[in-house]
């Protein structure tokens, strides 16, 4: 997904957590993945933590 993208709550079936990473300027990135009910994996990244 872009940043223009979205996706509706009701599609995405499992979220999971992945490795966090270091991106520039010592900036932390924490990973996670989302299912959807149609079997896409997306893997994404974000400066805030998955809750």
């Amino acid at each position: 997904l872009s940043p223009q993208d979205s996706i509706l709550l009701t599609e995405i079936v499992e979220v999971g957590v992945l490795p966090s990473f270091i991106h520039h300027e010592n900036e932390t990135r924490y990973s996670f993945s989302m299912l959807t009910r149609q079997g896409l994996r997306y893997e994404c990244s974000s400066s805030s933590k998955v809750q």
